[in-house]
């Protein structure tokens, strides 16, 4: 189940991410209106990962001492098994990338179309 949920989510994903880079392409000034909002969920979906990833780190490091010796493999397969099975500095970096993909079709790409539009206009009066 959770290797289709992984695939679910990444092609969720890579579709979302698409539709954005067109959005961008096509849209630039109306993308520099969505880049805020945007970024802000980012922020916030990253804080709660943080957060829920350092809880159960804390949880885990508490409940390990009441935990008799002979069941500490039980529990930590318990613990693995029900948590996310991203590691958590590869679902940092994704974030981080994320965010430099969506400055640079904001502070980038437009200025690159617009050299792109330059060089057809004087093609066009060739």
């Amino acid at each position: 189940m959770s290797e289709f949920l992984n695939l679910l989510l990444s092609g969720i994903g890579v579709a979302a991410l698409t539709g954005i880079t067109i959005f961008a392409y096509k849209h630039p000034n109306a993308y520099g209106k969505l880049l805020l909002p945007l970024s802000m969920i980012l922020f916030v979906i990253t804080f709660a990962l943080v957060v829920w990833n350092l809880s159960n780190l804390d949880a885990y490091n508490t409940a390990i001492h009441y935990i008799p010796y002979e069941k500490l493999d039980e529990a930590r397969v318990a613990i693995i098994d029900r948590s996310p099975q991203v590691t958590f500095p590869y679902l940092l970096l994704a974030m981080i990338g994320l965010v430099l993909w969506l400055a640079f079709l904001h502070y980038v790409l437009p200025h690159l179309l617009s050299e792109d539009n330059v060089v057809k206009k004087e093609n066009d009066k060739q």
